[in-house]
């Protein structure tokens, strides 16, 4: 996520870096609020993603004993990974 917000303060501005910070923030308190209305990432069932609004970025996650542990955040021009 650092990489991606760096990316966007740099080609879009310091506006467009928080816009990118907040749409990842909205993601995982999504994740967080309710996680199981989440799609299940079928390779790796437990797993669960939240496709994040207005940018190109998936984030990966797990439901843990009620506790949302992020696994990774991935632009969606790379191929999400097998196992995490």
């Amino acid at each position: 996520m650092r990489q991606a917000i760096a990316w966007y303060r740099k080609e879009g501005g310091a506006k467009l870096a928080l816009d990118v910070a907040g749409a990842f923030e909205l993601a995982a308190t999504a994740a967080a609020d309710n996680p199981m209305s989440h799609s299940a990432y079928e390779p790796v069932p437990p797993v669960r993603r939240v496709v994040i609004k207005r940018f190109p970025y998936v984030v990966f996650f797990v439901n843990d004993d009620n506790i949302v542990v992020v696994l990774d955040v991935i632009h969606t021009s790379q191929k999400p990974p097998s196992s995490f």
